[in-house]
């Protein structure tokens, strides 16, 4: 028996192999598998994601070349046809929310880089590099529906890839499948969590193709688009007022020259290790366009500074405080003279500066606001002014498009920085309009201030609205602390203190904590015992300052995350919650915060998860009338879009649900 089980193991997470089979007549892309698939190399076997097992609904991937192209054809057994899932119209949707199949590829030896098409039942495309979805390429798909199954083919033109001189006969793939009817998602290489894992794909070998060509091709394309890069820079400095910018377009035009002599070489390339010398050079001169676009950036910055101050050799900028300021970007904001801000009594207004050092570098930066003062004075602790700290980010999110790099993040404490030449850095300043402040206009100076040169100034008007915001907003919101993050942070001895002034701090600016407190319970056996001392002295401190709910987070009722919503493991369990529910709703009527209440058990649950959510928050709705339930809705109980046909799924969730929380695009106002 272990014998077995070990070999099942191996067998399912092994690297399949496949042979890529030269075709000299093409497929016609129509859906229908004429006899050329017949000598196509085939992937099958297909393993469920993350088990490794079977899958019940068999796949078969067949893979064919050409000159041109890549040819791939999928069969896609069903028994259960009336019961697949096919919605998505829209090039580049969400093709995988649909019964599809999906074609990883991956050339490029020594990269991560992968190419990834999808096709849906109803023929929707979609491709990516990796998961962004932003390249676009003119590739062909048809599908063929049936009474047991469909099929698909594709055409994937060589030439879109940008093969580079790395690549060769071997690649690295997968084929995939979304299946519906039976809940599978099921591949040719197994993986583990995502089928975008390319250290688990098989290997597809027998490529015999012109790779030197494919190359060449690769490069010249890259060329013709960094000549242009580099002709942009060059027009932006025109017309040339200042020896800087003289010096920068004629540095431009240098590169110019010497990518022009490598396009004339690499036209005359055949082999892959002649393009690859080439490559090298290419890179050498691409790795140069971040500087040019930084000091080109900076250049025209210090044009638009006004007469005297050019000679301060920096500048500041008023920018958005929705705007992130990298450090590692050229930053293209204008010089400001004047930083204005709008608040109402009760408000904080924040303004960004950045300190743009467009000529020599400043050293031991310090900076200091004054009080604002018209109808009276705002000061002191009001007028807070800190430093922009940053974070390196390694991935970023999924569908953000940034590029690896620093990103500002935390809001540090002002401490004298340095600027190296060409840097910037941003300045945080937060007003806070206390409740009795007159309205009027407002104004003081921001003051910057290197050790070695000198300062500079900015004013700063602050008009204040004859009105005032509420201490507890009509509109309710619920943010979340994580309670083990600030355990780790500062541990457990600190833990309810450093809560406390986070809590408060949102409290400040109108956010209320998810979790913001909970009685002590105690079961022994089938006895349910509460204090509510902690939890009353809690709500009734943060009540002051503005909350607006709280989060019934320990009822003990099932919950859970996504596609694994739990149920209750026997009827003892669920008598304990019943009872912690009966009393909550009875010390809460008592109290008069019930109307502040609410139920959040359940995150994001997919549809197939509806039964167990209909389960459990009819249960509270039965035992403890007068508690809101709350459930967040994401794409998985969702499949549809706004501008779809049809209606959204959580729909079917009406009569259990008091607060809706789906995400903005799968929001129906309807």
């Amino acid at each position: 028996m272990v014998i077995w089980v070990l070999w099942f193991w191996v067998s399912a997470w092994a690297v399949p192999e496949m042979e890529a089979v030269r075709t000299e007549v093409p497929p016609v892309v129509d859906g229908v598998l004429e006899p050329v698939w017949g000598k196509a190399g085939v992937a099958d076997d297909f393993r469920l994601l993350g088990t490794g097992r079977p899958a019940s609904q068999r796949t078969w991937a067949y893979l064919l070349y050409d000159d041109d192209s890549l040819y791939v054809a999928f069969r896609c057994f069903e028994d259960r046809m009336g019961e697949a899932r096919a919605r998505v119209v829209e090039h580049d949707g969400r093709v995988w929310e649909d019964d599809c199949v999906e074609v990883f590829l991956a050339p490029f030896p020594e990269s991560s880089k992968y190419f990834h098409f999808l096709v849906n039942l109803l023929g929707t495309k979609r491709e990516e590099v990796g998961k962004d979805d932003r390249w676009d390429v003119p590739w062909r798909a048809a599908v063929r529906r049936g009474e047991d199954g469909w099929t698909v083919e594709m055409a994937i033109p060589l030439h879109e890839l940008g093969l580079t001189s790395e690549v060769a006969g071997t690649w690295r793939a997968n084929f995939c499948r979304e299946e519906y009817p039976h809940g599978e998602l099921s591949a040719w290489a197994s993986c583990g969590e995502s089928f975008h894992e390319p250290w688990n794909f098989g290997k597809v070998s027998g490529f015999d193709l012109d790779f030197g060509a494919l190359a060449r091709e690769t490069l010249l394309k890259e060329c013709a688009f960094l000549d242009s890069s580099l002709g942009a820079l060059r027009e932006a400095l025109f017309p040339k007022l200042y020896p800087r910018e003289a010096r920068l377009a004629a540095e431009i035009c240098t590169r110019k020259r010497e990518l022009a002599a490598l396009v004339e070489g690499l036209r005359r390339c055949r082999t892959r290790r002649q393009v690859a010398i080439r490559e090298a050079r290419f890179r050498a001169l691409a790795e140069e366009v971040p500087w040019f676009e930084r000091e080109v950036a900076l250049a025209l910055l210090a044009r638009k500074v006004p007469g005297e101050l050019r000679k301060l050799g920096y500048a500041l900028c008023a920018e958005s405080p929705m705007t992130k300021v990298r450090p590692d970007r050229p930053y293209r904001g204008e010089p400001a003279d004047t930083l204005r801000l709008y608040a109402c009594r009760g408000e904080y207004e924040p303004a960004q500066v950045v300190v743009v050092a467009f000529g020599d570098s400043l050293r031991s930066v310090r900076a200091e606001v004054s009080d604002l003062v018209g109808p009276g004075a705002i000061g002191g602790e009001d007028v807070e002014l800190r430093l922009v700290g940053y974070v390196r980010v390694r991935k970023p999110s999924v569908g953000s498009y940034e590029e690896p790099g620093s990103f500002p993040d935390p809001l540090l404490p002002f401490e004298p920085f340095d600027l190296p030449e060409g840097e910037v850095r941003s300045l945080w300043l937060t007003v806070h309009v206390p409740e009795d402040a007159k309205p009027g206009v407002y104004r003081g100076m921001l003051r910057v201030l290197p050790e070695k040169g000198e300062p500079a100034e900015l004013p700063v008007v602050l008009r204040v609205w004859d009105f005032s915001l509420p201490r507890r907003p009509h509109l309710r919101n619920w943010f979340q602390i994580m309670r083990y993050w600030v355990r780790d942070r500062y541990g457990k001895e600190r833990e309810e203190e450093i809560l406390r002034e986070f809590r408060t701090e949102l409290l400040r600016h109108h956010m209320s904590d998810l979790d913001v407190a909970s009685p002590v319970v105690r079961v022994e056996g089938d006895s349910v015992s509460i204090d509510w001392r902690p939890f009353d002295r809690d709500i009734e401190f943060y009540l002051k300052h503005g909350l607006t709910g709280f989060n019934v987070w320990w009822a003990r009722v099932p919950g859970g995350w996504g596609g694994r919503v739990g149920k209750f493991s026997g009827e003892a369990q669920r008598r304990i919650s019943e009872e912690i529910l009966r009393e909550t709703v009875e010390h809460l009527k008592e109290k008069g915060w019930l109307g502040l209440a609410y139920i959040f058990p359940i995150d994001e649950p997919t549809v197939l998860n509806f039964p167990q959510v209909k389960e459990c928050l009819g249960f509270v709705r039965e035992v403890a009338p007068g508690l809101k339930t709350l459930l967040t809705l994401g794409y998985g109980a969702t499949e549809w879009r706004p501008g779809e046909e049809g209606r959204p799924a959580y729909e079917d969730l009406v009569g259990y649900v008091d607060i809706w929380v789906p995400h903005i695009d799968c929001y129906c106002p309807e």
